[in-house]
């Protein structure tokens, strides 16, 4: 167990020294959730562009070639 321990926090310093921080304190979305379901309603091609959200990712379904996922924010923050 011990030394599973120390592998892991091996391999985070690694990390750590590699590049950018594995667990990096910030994030900046470019819209809301609420705008982009907005967005899909009422575009011919909602999935032109980029979009970053926030969220918390609490479902995956993979069906066949597509995917669909539920990204959740909290009722006190902003979404």
């Amino acid at each position: 167990m011990a030394d599973e321990r120390e592998d892991r926090y091996r391999k985070l310093d690694e990390l750590m020294d590699e590049g950018p921080n594995p667990f990096p304190y910030s994030f900046e979305r470019t819209e809301s959730i609420h705008s982009v379901v907005e967005r899909f309603e009422s575009e011919d091609d909602p999935s032109s562009g980029e979009t970053q959200l926030a969220g918390r990712l609490t479902e995956i379904r993979d069906i066949g070639g597509l995917a669909f996922a539920d990204l959740r924010v909290s009722a006190t923050g902003s979404s």
